[in-house]
């Protein structure tokens, strides 16, 4: 995966971001500071349900990455697109609250060509 993600900072900037881990990490922690404030807490109680269920040992198993990697991440953000029933929270179906990013371990939303390198990687 290339070192710039393709991101959706809000509804209507869209910017390539660093991807490396250091990066992630500190724009994640970033945001943990700024204070989240989210709608959807219902997703965080995912949390314990992937820690029983070893969610992110299975998806660092099938992106083949290590844990400090984006790939991971992205397709934790998949996963969590599935558990609201949405086939994208990108571009016009983006996720305007702040906290649905950092429960994927992201600073950002990732748009649908940095998804897309993930699934064809996944092959």
């Amino acid at each position: 995966m290339p070192e710039k993600v393709a991101a959706q900072i809000t509804s209507e900037v869209v910017r390539d971001t660093d991807g490396d881990p250091q990066s992630i990490e500190r724009g994640v922690r970033q945001r943990l500071a700024d204070k989240i404030s989210d709608t959807m807490v219902g997703l965080w109680l995912l949390v314990p349900e992937h820690l029983r269920l070893g969610t992110w040992d299975l998806l660092c198993g099938w992106t083949q990455q290590p844990t400090v990697r984006i790939e991971p991440r992205l397709a934790l953000q998949l996963v969590h697109e599935a558990a609201l029933c949405l086939r994208g929270v990108r571009e016009r179906r983006h996720v305007t609250l702040r906290g649905f990013e950092i429960l994927n371990g992201l600073p950002f939303l990732a748009r649908d060509t940095a998804v897309h390198h993930l699934l064809v990687m996944a092959r």
